[in-house]
């Protein structure tokens, strides 16, 4: 299917059933929309397979251009869209401060995995100075040191 038979078969499911302005607006809105992604690089076919059936964008069109008509099913309608844009916004949303948390974790275990770096790093070099200095100092204690004699006397 090209986009001239996916445009006439959502003509032919729309019409007789929206007025001719709606089915016009309904039929701009698709060319226009279709033409666009193809100016983007999309193929044709790769456009209609996404935007699925043309008939199922009428069954939806036909079920909005109905809600339109009626008030208490319109303010249903509005109601219910509030609610499901409010309900993604409220998942976007969590999701973005999960990433952020796992960001901070990861940085954090980053920092905590350097910090124990660099003390394994001065551990390794200080503490066989600080044995040394003890060998030494307890050398010098066992034998006395400088004339002054140790406990061998």
């Amino acid at each position: 299917m090209n986009k001239a038979e996916y445009l006439d078969e959502l003509r032919a499911c729309l019409q007789g059933r929206v007025d001719n302005v709606e089915l016009n607006r309904q039929i701009e809105y698709y060319s226009t929309y279709i033409d666009n992604e193809i100016n983007r690089g999309r193929s044709e076919q790769e456009i209609l397979a996404e935007l699925g059936s043309a008939r199922l964008i009428a069954k939806t069109i036909l079920q909005t251009y109905q809600l339109r008509d009626d008030p208490i099913s319109r303010q249903y309608a509005d109601n219910n869209y509030n609610q499901e844009e409010t309900s993604e916004m409220d998942t976007t949303e969590s999701f973005g401060d999960r990433i952020r948390r796992i960001l901070k974790i990861a940085i954090i275990l980053i920092f905590v995995v350097l910090i124990l770096g660099v003390i394994f790093k001065v551990v390794t070099v200080v503490i066989p100075v600080i044995i040394m200095i003890l060998l030494i100092t307890t050398i010098f204690r066992l034998f006395g040191h400088g004339g002054h004699g140790g406990r061998w006397r």
